[in-house]
């Protein structure tokens, strides 16, 4: 049996239908999933409807927050970016070789 309710809850289930269709005391998927097979096709449709309406809106929502959650992250990485060319520690331009083992570990003196 295919589950045409998908992500629909026992109580959006039974939100969705006319009043007194199935009884309030099937309380299992057990006991609900095959009352609502034996139900007509078009309280069925009914069903299906309101299931792939709230999968649409459960995928818009998790799109909306992939994208925000981007969004963050891009911001996050321009201010990076501008914070390094602001501070001149681009990398380019320096003389230096990075060695500074020797100095580092010179002992101070009094010069």
């Amino acid at each position: 049996m295919a589950k045409l309710w998908g992500v629909l809850t026992h109580q959006e289930v039974y939100e969705c239908l006319p009043a007194g269709t199935l009884p309030k005391s099937l309380r299992t998927w057990v006991q609900l999933g095959p009352a609502i097979h034996q139900l007509p096709e078009e309280v069925m449709e009914v069903i299906a409807g309101a299931a792939a309406t709230k999968q649409q809106a459960m995928q818009e929502c998790k799109c909306q927050a992939k994208e925000r959650h981007q969004e963050r992250w891009r911001s996050k990485q321009r201010a990076k970016r501008e914070s390094c060319s602001v501070d001149g520690s681009d990398g380019e331009g320096d003389d230096d070789d990075g060695d500074t083992s020797a100095e580092y570990m010179r002992l101070p003196t009094d010069e």
